[in-house]
């Protein structure tokens, strides 16, 4: 794969860790402050944050540097592309903006919940922002293959948005505000956060201005071109969204299921079941930005028709979001029930977030195969894939949540990405005669996983047994959990390198490959 494809993915991959590890964390002090009722409240409104931040940040850029990709060729078309592609979602995004805002008390209704029609209110402005980040976004990625300020305007929206929730959760703490009054803090900070993003964004394409001297002309309004890029950006938003699919479904029907079947504090048990999902959201970071840069790449040598170099990219991405999520999932259930302690002062549902770990591999897998499709061969097929999902998890809650409460809901969540990511290898297995993994690399990969499952397993009957340790304060958690992190991260990669998992080929594609020889050969 070209080193700068894997260059930009490791940008875009660090502001990514850092953007969901600041997501993360600034979580702990939140629900701390705001309680499991507070903490429900945000995550309710989340699909709709989550929605206008990959539409800006994820999906139409991808379309808009796919499409500029297709056109290298043909210079005069960028401009025309970026125009249009303005205009286009400008008109949505006011869309989106008119039905949130207008519509927040139903879609509350719907919830469930009236008191979310302020937050949802509130939430709605993110869309004004869109335009402007997902043509400027588009402009860099597509027209020079730069990552950065993406990344850098990744990095100083979360800051700025983590700052002002944490700020305004402090002063209601202070001030005995209420649940409801938190989750509006947290959708203020959230809708004002892009303000950062777009003068970042700016910065650079002003520089950009005056260092290239370009030739602004009238552009042609395409209509053809606008239904085109709406269509796909917005399927591919849907695609990115996979996780958060399931979130939404959860955000109908949780509460109000919960309620019906006579489960006690239905609100507090969503913010409980909800705890699962900044975890699985940071660990499919790397499947997310993997995708965000080879879906131009896989444009561009669909284009060369040289056969040989599509399969061995798309090999290669899976195989890297692969292995990177299967330890992460893996590690995330081992590590549960500190991990819950050590972020939310207590160990609820810590059997549903071992169920719900499952998912970084299944949504890892989902979006790798997503990228892949959208830069081969369309939108439609993982659209019809990620619809079948979604239906699945819609039914499933329905049966399975009346009898195992949020662990059903986690259930459901875990069989449906499963179905997903099925389907996606199915269909790139017997559309492309991809191997992705050869028998001798599963089983490296089954060792190297075995090692890291045994010595979790042995470090934490170390820490309680040996050592001392009870589990029972949110320090000692922190030290066995970051601790196992690290250790079986570590024993992990080193099992992978030294039996030979990466091939000559994966080893001249990487950018850390001088590392990877250095440490194989050591």
């Amino acid at each position: 794969m070209n080193r700068q494809i894997w260059k930009g993915t490791i940008v875009l991959t660090a502001a990514a860790i850092f953007v969901k590890i600041l997501s993360a964390v600034y979580r702990l002090p939140y629900q701390n402050l705001a309680g499991d009722i507070g903490f429900y409240v945000y995550q309710q409104i989340y699909p709709f944050y989550a929605l206008a931040v990959v539409m800006g940040g994820t999906g139409f850029p991808i379309i808009i540097s796919k499409l500029i990709a297709e056109e290298d060729s043909k210079k005069s078309s960028s401009p025309s592309i970026f125009a249009n592609a303005f205009i286009g979602l400008s008109i949505m995004s006011l869309i989106i903006f008119a039905i949130l805002y207008g519509g927040a008390p139903w879609i509350a209704s719907m919830m469930s919940d009236p008191h979310l029609t302020r937050p949802l209110k509130m939430i709605a402005f993110i869309y004004l922002f869109v335009p402007f980040l997902g043509v400027l976004r588009g402009f860099f990625q597509g027209s020079h293959d730069s990552m950065s300020p993406t990344a850098l305007s990744q990095i100083g929206e979360q800051t700025l948005r983590v700052g002002i929730i944490l700020g305004l959760a402090l002063f209601l703490y202070y001030n005995n505000g209420t649940p409801y009054q938190f989750g509006t803090a947290a959708s203020f900070g959230s809708m004002i956060a892009p303000v950062a993003s777009v003068s970042i964004l700016l910065v650079f394409f002003i520089k950009y201005i005056k260092r290239e001297r370009p030739v602004f002309k009238m552009v042609r309004l395409d209509l053809n071109l606008i239904k085109g890029l709406l269509i796909e950006g917005l399927a591919f938003t849907l695609l990115s969204l996979t996780l958060v699919a399931f979130q939404f479904i959860d955000a109908i029907s949780v509460v109000s299921l919960l309620d019906k079947y006579n489960w006690s504090d239905p609100k507090a048990l969503k913010g409980i079941y909800d705890r699962a999902y900044p975890l699985i959201q940071l660990g499919i970071t790397a499947a997310v930005a993997l995708t965000t840069a080879i879906v131009p790449s896989l444009a561009r040598v669909k284009k060369s028709q040289h056969t040989t170099l599509l399969r061995n990219q798309i090999s290669l991405s899976f195989r890297i979001s692969i292995i990177f999520s299967l330890a992460a999932s893996v590690g995330l259930m081992l590590i549960a029930p500190e991990t819950n302690l050590m972020l939310y002062k207590n160990s609820d549902g810590t059997m549903s977030l071992m169920i719900m770990s499952a998912n970084i591999l299944c949504v890892s897998i989902i979006v790798a195969g997503a990228g892949i499709l959208q830069g081969t061969e369309g939108i439609w097929t993982p659209i019809r894939f990620l619809a079948i999902a979604v239906m699945c998890k819609f039914i499933l809650n329905v049966f399975f949540i009346p009898w195992a409460g949020i662990n059903g809901a986690a259930a459901a969540t875990m069989i449906s990405s499963g179905t997903a990511a099925f389907l996606n290898l199915y269909h790139i297995y017997k559309r492309f005669s991809v191997c992705l993994l050869q028998k001798r690399q599963l089983q490296q990969l089954a060792l190297a996983l075995i090692t890291m499952i045994g010595l979790i397993l042995l470090w934490k009957w170390c820490a309680y047994r040996l050592i001392g340790l009870d589990g029972d304060s949110r320090g000692q958690a922190a030290v066995i959990s970051l601790s196992g992190v690290l250790m079986g991260a570590f024993i992990y990669l080193i099992v992978l390198i030294k039996l030979g998992f990466f091939t000559k080929t994966d080893l001249e594609s990487l950018p850390f490959a001088t590392i990877i020889k250095k440490m194989k050969h050591s």
